[in-house]
């Protein structure tokens, strides 16, 4: 007997329940504001209609980047293609990859893997140069490593390939030093490193007016990348620059 009082009880709740709902949204289509009701009525309608206009400022944003890395790389030309930057590969490549690289950075190290490949490949033999911008974000070891690297290029520029890709294993600023002396073979004082850090600040502050917002930030041609590609996407860019 009580059960069935209970279910009764439960019954006409609901039903009043329903009713007041009803109500409640016959208010809103008659007296609400036609975008504040269809949050009622259509939410996923409204969830599709923001999505929309996030793709297209996105969109809107992407045209601009494009639009001022163009000037950008126009007026900063010779500053991100300048050879005062540790590279490696052939000095008069027709190909040319620039890099803001961080030696922390996981992206950055999975992309040294292959640049490593593309450079030892015999097909790009004297036909593509890498420039390694180092734009150290992630950190004091990341500047510290950034320091080695340059110190390193000055005193062994032919072995800075290997000493690039080595870099990324080192994770303290003794290790750094010891993968330098061993694979250029000569004492380095990191302590003596003015030029060095003045280098790495000059392509800190270059990559921000290039627009950098992380590691790696890859330039090929007249286009910017933002994030690592891979390998073979690399490699169809610079056979399109080589084709040229």
């Amino acid at each position: 007997m009580e059960n069935k009082c209970s279910f009764g009880k439960s019954a006409i709740f609901m039903l009043a329940n329903t009713i007041l709902t009803l109500f409640v949204l016959a208010l809103i289509v008659n007296f609400a504001p036609m975008r504040f009701a269809n949050i009622f009525l259509n939410p996923l309608g409204v969830v599709k209609g923001v999505q929309y206009e996030q793709e297209k400022e996105y969109k809107k944003e992407e045209e601009s980047f494009e639009k001022n890395f163009k000037t950008t790389l126009q007026n900063k030309k010779a500053e991100i293609y300048s050879v005062d930057s540790p590279y490696f590969g052939a000095s008069d490549a027709k190909a040319v990859v620039v890099i803001f690289s961080d030696y922390q950075c996981g992206y950055c190290k999975a992309l040294s893997d292959y640049t490593l490949n593309i450079y030892n490949d015999p097909k790009y033999k004297g036909k593509v140069k890498f420039i390694i911008k180092d734009y150290p974000i992630l950190g004091q070891l990341s500047g510290v490593l950034a320091i080695l690297g340059v110190q390193g290029f000055e005193i062994e520029p032919a072995k800075f390939a290997e000493l690039h890709h080595a870099l990324f294993n080192a994770k303290s600023a003794e290790a750094g030093v010891g993968i330098v002396q061993k694979i250029t073979g000569k004492k380095i004082d990191i302590k003596n490193s003015k030029t060095a850090g003045e280098l790495i600040q000059r392509n800190m502050e270059l990559g921000r007016e290039v627009n950098v917002r992380g590691t790696p930030g890859i330039i090929i041609g007249d286009e910017f990348i933002g994030g690592l590609i891979p390998e073979d996407e690399m490699r169809r860019r610079i056979d399109a620059e080589l084709a040229k």
